[in-house]
């Protein structure tokens, strides 16, 4: 039996449907902190992206769910929601690491949003362990190889290009003494002919 409580007539509050919310919203909350904070931060402890998926994350849930109660496609507005992220980020540069933990979020919210009537909860929680189990499983030797972060100023311009990445990486390990295997451009510079790199690398400081 569901509960309700109405005014003028219209259901405010139906106290039924707002614990399946809860539920759903508090299982899709912990898979999400599961995704990130096991899979991702040992990784990249900066939390540079922290952000960016809790909002993408629980935005999706709360977009799937409510038009769940409408009459519109999930899967249209699953596509418009991709398209959003395409047009807002299509100038950066997203590393495949971050981008594939941003889409598993998506992901599990869009399946936590689901109604009953096209998932049970069995099938929603089957899914959303096999979604964190094998983000963890595979990033498990990432993880063992952890990659500590440096940001340093950088005089020779001209390598920061993407013709000329693996020069930059070779003049990195070669100046810095640190196993660099990825680097960002957070800033260029040009009065002064300098970048501003961002340095993954793995090992302890410079020799």
């Amino acid at each position: 039996m569901s509960y309700a409580t109405q005014l003028f007539d219209v259901d405010v509050l139906v106290w039924r449907d707002l614990g399946e919310f809860l539920v759903r919203f508090g299982l899709n909350l912990i898979v999400g902190t599961v995704i990130i904070v096991i899979t991702y931060l040992p990784r990249h402890p900066d939390h540079e992206w922290v952000f960016t998926m809790y909002v993408f994350n629980i935005a999706t849930f709360f977009v799937v769910y409510i038009m769940n109660g409408l009459d519109l496609n999930v899967g249209f507005g699953f596509g418009l929601f991709a398209l959003f992220a395409i047009l807002r980020f299509r100038t950066e540069s997203i590393p495949f690491f971050e981008m594939t933990h941003v889409f598993a979020l998506v992901a599990t919210a869009v399946i936590n949003a689901i109604s009953v009537g096209a998932l049970t909860w069995a099938e929603i929680i089957v899914a959303d362990v096999g979604i964190a189990g094998t983000i963890m499983v595979l990033s498990s030797a990432r993880v063992s190889n952890r990659l500590a972060t440096q940001t340093v100023r950088y005089e020779k311009i001209a390598n920061i290009g993407p013709a000329r990445r693996d020069e930059l990486l070779d003049d990195l390990r070669t100046r810095t003494g640190l196993d660099v295997v990825d680097v960002r451009v957070l800033e260029i510079d040009f009065l002064s002919d300098t970048a501003q790199l961002k340095l993954y690398h793995r090992g302890g400081s410079p020799s």
